[in-house]
């Protein structure tokens, strides 16, 4: 159902199917993806470790290489040899390739067209732009820019030298107070605009014509320091070019070989999965005078020389670990943690919020007010953490860094207002919420109980138990408060949190965190799940952070309605988790149109929250964004979830019915590896299990349709225990056993029952949401009833899927379309319940069942 839907509204994205793992020789066509850039403008970025090129088509590139920026405004012009006057590239950029080691811009002109591929090396400060030329007579290329050599802000050099070297046939840019250099330069160079002492000039952008060689120029540029000899960067690029391309696909092969393996029926979804594994390792970014970490995103320098998000956020960075060790990459999990660890505050034990890439060069900690300044990414890291040894069982690292642990358990500790038991921010400090000044606020408060359980997991595998028991007390008393401070009785829905002076905050805002961990009661937390699922805060491209029913409702904002794919992908977690599945998969499914919206594969940080389109503040390339997809698909969609140090593996997956085979391999449990196959079919499920390396407990718990009954289970054909658990809106069969080194056969079979599947909207660019937004499912024997927010009619079916025949349709109509599937239809609500102005408005109806 949703590679069918996917794959026929991606028209401007051209992609190829992907097999993992991805050979050498086929490796830049199996993970291509192509887009038009005729309708609008698209963001670009070749990455390395050590340095970037990037920008949008028709405003010029800038490249990096940290912590400097060596250029900015970089622009191509072409130079027909019977014309002085050359004409503008940008106006003839067709499309853009995008590979995993270079990206590839195709101009079309008057009888030629050029190639222009953008690459930077794996691990060397510089960049390289190639052009190939096809062209039936002689031209010219003519690259513009501004030599820039300064620090990222606010970092700032002065004195810079600009001359040109005719050995190096470059420029050369200089700075003598710390001896750094770059050398902007081609071996294609025909002529080049002068260096001169002018009273007067336009701009400051110099020049290069570069005369194409065999149909071919380059442009090399490469960041220098002392004591090496000038122009050292530029040889090993010129003569090792080859080998700098084969180190940057065998890194890519290697990093798509190893961790977890995914292979579903859907391409689309198997390639974004793919794809934003690579955007995490491509915000990967080594700094020398700071180290290696990932960084927030990418995207084009603001006027103040700050590439948006190109430097190291605490918080971003354990929103990746979560996906990293979810994809079972569990060595860069560790380094990232240890690079959060080597700027923790040593006078307070407080956790990091940002550094620049040119905080080497300055007293970043103490002069610049940004990176001690939130206060919930201490709680965050001690959660995180948890989830770390969970994954890996690795008590080493716990007790080689207690003390640091110790230490920001007893920051998290002094920020507890011993009134309430819940943490206050502090005057001079900030929570989560950078837009609205708070005293208290929700999610603080609920990473606070979060944080006290996550210190009692850490200091027991540490081997503190008195630690650990006596956080029970704290942690106890804050889940006893939350409940009765953060609840709107009024609303039924919860407080976002307190202004300075102590007032309650009304506003209606999706806190997915708030969910599944007991702070609120059932009654509550249903209540909240039937108001997030509705149309005031989902949209067919993701989930509002504020319901468009709040007063302070603006689209356009980038904290008070904006939609952000990372609270999207928490928010359908938290969706299947409270087993609400037909509700959860279109909030899953509505992160894919987000692959296309600009540089594909890629997620932007924010869209509008009206229409779909980037928020004007977004940047193209967001890690967490990428970072939150991987987690909801894997700890979410496919249930996956590890503790290795009880050598346990849980499988709780809500799948596609329409998926007959998937596969997982290269699970990690402790040292041990498994891999799975899943085969569906109606009335029966069949998976084989295999144990590398150790024995594993498995549980096994795959839904099944709601209402099912007569559960059997085989275990290599030998009749086995199996649980039923039974939740509102859907059903899980369970099954746990014992895996040795070896494979074990599960088969799990039923009769009856059924599933409701919500049609996926793929938006375009600049639509608004129209599709069908399913509130409330319950079966009451052979009853179902559903109740939607509809916009319009060509929106208003579900598809149900069920062995049973539907006898009767009460508030709507039904159409069978294949066996054991049918499709119903929504009739219009005589008494719409909608806000005024809304185009969406409450529909609900009733199937009855003939069970057989």
């Amino acid at each position: 159902m949703i590679a069918a839907l996917v794959r026929s509204a991606l028209a401007l994205l051209a992609v190829t199917a992907l097999a993992l793992p991805v050979c050498a020789q086929d490796f830049a066509n199996s993970l291509s993806l192509t887009a038009d850039v005729s309708t609008q403008p698209r963001f670009a970025a070749a990455h390395g470790q050590a340095a970037v090129l990037m920008g949008y088509t028709g405003y010029g590139l800038e490249a990096w290489a940290y912590p400097f920026q060596l250029f900015t405004h970089l622009r191509l012009q072409i130079v027909p040899a019977d014309s002085s006057a050359p004409v503008d590239a940008a106006p003839l950029l067709r499309r853009i390739e995008y590979h995993p080691d270079e990206i590839a811009r195709i101009y079309d002109g008057n009888g030629y067209k050029i190639r222009e591929r953008l690459f930077v090396p794996l691990n060397r400060p510089a960049v390289i732009l190639y052009w190939d030329v096809q062209s039936a007579h002689p031209i010219d290329l003519r690259v513009t820019f501004l030599p820039v050599l300064d620090l990222m802000w606010p970092g700032a050099l002065g004195g810079q030298d600009l001359r040109w070297s005719d050995e190096l046939h470059g420029y050369v840019i200089s700075e003598a107070t710390t001896g750094f250099r770059a050398v902007i330069a081609s071996p294609q160079v025909a002529t080049h605009t002068s260096v001169v002492n002018a009273t007067l000039r336009k701009d400051l952008t110099q020049s290069m014509v570069l005369r194409p060689s065999h149909g071919h120029a380059v442009l090399f540029a490469a960041l220098e320091s002392k004591p090496s000899p000038e122009g050292s960067a530029l040889l090993p690029l010129e003569r090792d070019e080859a080998q700098l391309r084969a180190e940057y696909r065998s890194h890519v092969t290697q990093l798509l070989a190893a961790g977890l393996q995914i292979q579903t029926p859907d391409d689309t979804l198997n390639r974004a999965l793919t794809w934003s594994r690579l955007a995490l390792d491509q915000a990967w970014v080594c700094n020398p005078r700071i180290g290696c970490g990932e960084v927030a995103g990418y995207g084009p320098s603001r006027p103040e020389r700050r590439p948006q998000y190109d430097w190291f956020f605490a918080g971003d960075g354990l929103v990746a670990v979560e996906a990293l060790l979810a994809t079972g990459d569990i060595a860069r999990a560790r380094d990232e943690l240890n690079f959060i660890l080597r700027y923790q505050n040593p006078a307070n034990g407080m956790i990091w919020h940002e550094i620049s890439q040119s905080a080497g060069f300055l007293d970043w900690a103490n002069k610049y007010p940004y990176m001690y300044v939130h206060v919930d990414i201490t709680y965050a890291f001690l959660s995180t953490l948890a989830d770390y040894f969970a994954a890996t069982g690795d008590g080493p690292f716990l007790r080689d860094h207690w003390q640091q642990i110790a230490a920001a358990w007893k920051y998290a500790c002094s920020l507890i207002d011993p009134k309430t038991a819940l943490p206050k921010i502090p005057a001079d400090k900030e929570g989560g919420n950078e837009q609205d000044r708070m005293s208290e606020d929700v999610s603080f408060s609920a990473a606070w109980v979060a944080a006290s359980s996550a210190y009692r997991t850490l200091a027991l595998a540490a081997g503190h138990p008195d630690e650990s028991g006596a956080a029970a007390a704290p942690a106890e008393a804050a889940r006893r408060a939350f409940a009765a401070r953060y609840w709107n009785q009024q609303k039924h829905f919860w407080i976002a949190g307190y202004t300075e002076s102590g007032a309650p905050i009304t506003d209606e805002r999706a806190h997915p965190d708030l969910l599944g961990n007991d702070l609120l009661s059932s009654d509550r937390e249903n209540a909240a799940l039937d108001r997030l699922a509705g149309f005031a805060f989902e949209t067919d491209w993701g989930t509002r952070g504020l319901a468009s029913s709040s007063p302070r409702y603006d689209p356009r904002s980038y904290g008070a309605g904006s939609v952000s794919p990372l609270l999207t992908a928490d928010n359908a977690v938290a969706f299947l988790r409270a087993h609400r599945p037909a509700i959860a998969l279109p909030i899953f499914d509505s992160l894919l149109p987000w692959l296309q919206l600009d540089s594909p594969g890629h997620l932007h940080e924010l869209s509008d929250g009206d229409s779909f389109q980037p928020q004007i503040e977004s940047v193209p390339e967001q890690s967490w964004s990428s970072a939150g997809f991987l987690h909801a698909a894997i700890r979410g969609l496919f249930g996956l979830e590890v503790d290795a140090a009880q050598h346990t593996l849980t499988l709780a997956p809500h799948l596609d019915p329409r998926w007959e085979h998937i596969s997982l391999a290269q699970m990690p449990v402790g040292p041990a590896q498994v891999a799975v196959t899943i085969d569906q079919h109606p009335g029966e499920t069949d998976a084989v299990f295999t144990a590398q390396s150790g024995p594993v407990h498995v549980v096994f718990a795959p839904e099944i349709l709601l209402g099912a009954t007569n559960i059997h289970a085989l275990i290599d054909g030998c009749s086995a225990p199996a649980i039923l658990e039974q939740h509102a809106q859907d059903q899980h069969a369970r099954v746990a056993f014992d895996l040795p080194t070896g494979s074990a056969h599960i088969r799990i079979s039923y009769s009856g029952g059924v599933g409701v599947r919500i049609p996926t909207v793929m938006p375009a660019r600049g639509d608004g949401s129209r599709g069908l937004k399913l509130t409330a499912l319950h079966l009451d024997g052979s009853s179902l009833t559903l109740a939607a927010d509809i916009a319009s009619a060509d929106q208003s079916s579900v598809e149900i899927e069920s062995p049973w025949i539907i006898a009767d349709v009460r508030g709507g109509s039904a159409t069978r379309i294949s066996p054991d599937w049918y499709r119903v239809t929504f009739a219009p609500a005589s008494a719409p319940v909608s806000p005024s102005g809304s185009a969406y408005s409450r529909h609900s109806l009733t199937v009855a069942f003939r069970t057989r």
